[in-house]
């Protein structure tokens, strides 16, 4: 944005700014669209002879950038797999899990139309914040063209059309887009920031009040009296019982996919597998030498004691006997499921005990 406004970079901002966009891709596979508009966002204001981003920041940029990727390689080198992670985040990514990802433009111009529906209410926030703030960009800038590509990355990153989970990084970039641009705006009216501070503070109070007001249903005396505190394993029936036959040293799997499970329960998932789902079921027919990954083969081998199933069917579309079949039988077979309890099954020996 300093670049962008004709503003000075500081040597820190243009480390910091060059360290953070590097990290982008490893971030989130998807963040590669966004990550080379930004950069190209960068170099077309760089080119012009007029801007005051100076080939000093560009360096700076870069050392930051370089030095990002050299503590994030030293990491994944002492820590992690530094193959693996390229074998399941980028591999995996691009030529499994690429083709059932329901992507169409038909679907991106949907999620940016104005709803007033509870589950598009933040979308549509999201969609207007980014509107007024690339206004304010593009009538500010002297770099136009760099203006509507940097606003591009930020659209790229709605390329699902989601309106839950999936537009998150979305929904942050257009908050972030609005709050950098207002000041600008405001800072060259009549109504100073000093003046308009005690409304805008307000009016985030509402919003986050509402934001943070009780998913589960309660009142406001309910959540006073249950205050903060550190988590606490759910009391759900369906956990008891998976705490009941797991303890607390043994591993637990879910299928086809439902992470909840594991932090509820309080119990962790077998090595390799949360869960599984169809793309993962392609990868076991062509994986990569020394990373195969087929629930099929390393199940049978080392049997949980306790398995979650729903039987639910992915997007619906895939259901489960259709790409983990052998999974399916093993739960038919090995495992006997809690009476009252269609979603729990639990290993027959221990079932017995």
């Amino acid at each position: 944005m300093p670049a962008l406004l004709d503003l000075p970079v500081k040597k820190w901002g243009a480390v910091g700014g060059g360290a953070a966009l590097a990290l982008l891709p490893f971030v989130a596979y998807s963040f590669l669209p966004v990550t080379f508009l930004f950069t190209l966002c960068l170099l077309v204001v760089l080119c012009r002879r007029s801007s005051k981003l100076s080939k000093t920041d560009a360096v700076y940029g870069l050392a930051g950038a370089f030095g990002a990727f050299a503590i994030f390689l030293l990491w994944m080198l002492v820590y992690a797999d530094l193959k693996g992670f390229v074998v399941y985040h980028f591999i995996n990514n691009q030529f499994y899990y690429a083709h059932y990802i329901p992507f169409s433009f038909g679907a991106v111009l949907k999620s940016l139309r104005p709803s007033v529906l509870p589950e598009n209410l933040v979308q549509t926030l999201a969609v207007l914040t980014l509107l007024i703030g690339s206004l304010i960009l593009v009538v500010k800038t002297r770099y136009k063209l760099a203006a509507l590509i940097a606003i591009a990355g930020i659209f790229s990153l709605d390329a699902r059309g989601g309106t839950t989970f999936h537009d998150g990084a979305f929904v942050v970039a257009a908050l972030g887009l609005v709050s950098q641009m207002l000041p600008v705006w405001l800072d060259e009216t009549r109504f100073r920031l000093s003046s308009c501070a005690a409304v805008l503070v307000g009016c985030s109070l509402l919003v986050g009040v509402h934001a943070v007001s009780s998913p589960f249903g309660e009142d406001y005396v309910q959540r006073k009296r249950s205050g903060f505190h550190p988590f606490m394993a759910s009391n759900d029936l369906i956990d008891q019982k998976i705490r009941d036959y797991a303890h607390p040293d043994e591993r637990i799997l879910v299928l086809p996919y439902n992470p909840n499970v594991y932090i509820e329960a309080d119990r962790l998932p077998i090595k390799k597998y949360h869960d599984y789902l169809p793309w993962e079921a392609d990868y076991a027919k062509h994986p990569v030498k020394g990373y195969e990954r087929d629930i099929c083969v390393d199940l049978p081998k080392d049997l949980p004691p306790v398995i979650y199933f729903n039987n639910w069917i992915v997007w619906g579309l895939w259901k489960p006997e259709q790409f983990m079949g052998c999974a399916v039988e093993i739960l038919h077979t090995q495992y006997g499921q809690l009476p009252g309890i269609p979603d729990v099954y639990v290993r027959k020996d221990r079932l017995a005990q």
